[in-house]
């Protein structure tokens, strides 16, 4: 009689629902590998005890190394000279299975029958702000093999949608009907590289990625890793500056010299604002990185006010520790917040979503995060709303990916499509940054025609004095 065998056999030592708990135990071996290959088995055990019930008492299903069934044992039957692992870490890995199953499934569906997983793709461009919680997961499951090729379709939008940006700044109507196909590009373009670095910089290749930046140069490296969260974090719209923020938090380390070297290097209003986003998540997320972003933050609070740029820098310094040393108060804003945005929109919203919401507070909390990240109002130049949605940060910095994007039945009810103005709120904001690193025009005294007599009174035309 094999090992197998003998384990039905001795089924009738336990009661019907233990009998049951064993048998879908017998008939799922990925399970068994893994609990078989986890960190809790002794390294050179050949058979291990599984409690189904009390670690103690039991009862237990032995299990040889190789994956066979030896025996089950009724309760009070001790497992002698055998490592038992407990029930608890049992159900744990059973959950952790049962998630990454689950998101297996999502991932294939997104892709049908065919594997179409290049239409998948393609929805980080084309889905532009609706895309889907459902399509985001599903692109998290197959990042892991596709990294390398996604990192430079993400680099190649990065570049293009800094220099579109640049170019349609310079513009003086970029809004005008000509630009339209041009804004239009930008604007799906921008989506998309947001859509793909968020993806990636919680993917599990993500951490080994930046090591391999970060070694072969380290300025070269900490430049190109910073300038990801530059980008998102300057667009100037509370979403896109709350999705930087989060990024920030995920790149760590990464992200923390780089950004205290914007104020350093660029010490303006905007670059200040723009680092105390990504820094404040980087300090709610990462305990060992808090006392760094506090002393930071209390550094930018004691900036002498010489004039209103250092004035309001310092404010951003004082709401920074504020934040950070009041959690749970920020935390009690941004949840306000974002169930009063979304509040706003679902009034709109059918059955098909699945909840009704007669207040605020009946709005999923599940959504809350992505409601924040769907505000699409200026963060710059308004001073007041910078520092406001600082307290969004602690929550959105700590959530996982899928709270970023609103399921695809939310989505489906709003009534949005492409437009010149949705584009152009991120262009505004970088006229402004430029419009504060240039300066205020410098205004001139009239003009002197040629023939006019020279302003340095020597009795000559000014084309044959002083503007010879």
């Amino acid at each position: 009689m094999g090992h197998d065998e003998h384990f039905l056999s001795r089924l009738d030592r336990v009661n019907r629902p233990t009998v049951e708990f064993a048998l879908a135990l017998y008939r799922d071996p990925e399970l068994v590998r893994a609990l078989l290959g986890s960190n809790t088995v002794p390294e050179g055990a050949e058979r291990v005890a599984l409690s189904l019930g009390d670690t103690e008492r039991g009862p237990f299903v032995v299990v040889a190394r190789d994956g066979h069934f030896v025996t089950c044992l009724g309760e009070g039957m001790w497992p002698r000279g055998l490592p038992v692992l407990p029930r608890s870490h049992l159900d744990e890995l059973t959950q952790r299975l049962g998630a990454a199953r689950t998101a297996k499934a999502q991932a294939q569906r997104q892709v049908g029958r065919h594997g179409a997983l290049g239409q998948l793709i393609s929805r980080f461009y084309r889905g532009g702000e609706f895309l889907s919680r459902e399509e985001a997961l599903a692109l998290r499951f197959w990042a892991p093999a596709l990294f390398r090729d996604l990192w430079e379709i993400m680099l190649s939008f990065a570049g293009s949608v800094n220099l579109a940006r640049e170019g349609i700044a310079a513009e003086r109507d970029p809004g005008a009907g000509r630009h339209a196909e041009r804004l239009q590009a930008f604007f799906h373009g921008t989506w998309a590289f947001q859509h793909l670095l968020t993806v990636l910089v919680d993917c599990d290749n993500a951490r080994d990625c930046f090591d391999r930046i970060a070694a072969l140069e380290s300025a070269q490296g900490g430049t190109l890793l910073a300038t990801f969260t530059w980008e998102l974090l300057s667009m100037g719209t509370v979403g896109s500056t709350l999705r930087g923020a989060w990024v920030s938090a995920r790149l760590g380390r990464f992200a923390l010299g780089a950004q205290k070297a914007w104020v350093r290097n660029e010490p303006g209003f905007w670059p200040t604002v723009s680092a105390a986003y990504g820094l404040t998540a980087v300090g709610s997320r990462q305990a060992r990185s808090r006392a760094e972003v506090l002393k930071f933050a209390d550094g930018l609070a004691a900036l002498p006010p010489v004039d209103e740029t250092e004035r309001a820098r310092a404010a951003i310094g004082r709401y920074m520790g504020s934040v950070l040393r009041e959690s749970e108060a920020s935390r009690r804003w941004a949840v306000t917040v974002a169930r009063n945005h979304l509040f706003h929109h679902s009034r709109k919203f059918d059955a098909r979503v699945g909840w009704v919401a007669r207040t605020p507070e009946e709005i999923p909390d599940d959504l809350l995060v992505a409601s924040l990240l769907d505000i699409t109002t200026g963060v710059f130049p308004s001073g007041k709303r910078a520092a406001d949605h600082l307290h969004a940060v602690p929550m959105v910095a700590s959530a996982p990916l899928a709270s970023l994007y609103l399921p695809h039945a939310v989505q489906a009810q709003f009534e949005r499509s492409w437009s010149t103005e949705r584009a152009l709120a991120w262009v505004r904001p970088w006229q402004e940054f430029l419009r504060q690193r240039v300066g205020p025009p410098v205004r001139r005294g009239e003009s002197v025609g040629r023939n006019d007599p020279c302003r340095c009174n020597s009795g000559r035309k000014f084309k044959r004095c002083c503007g010879a």
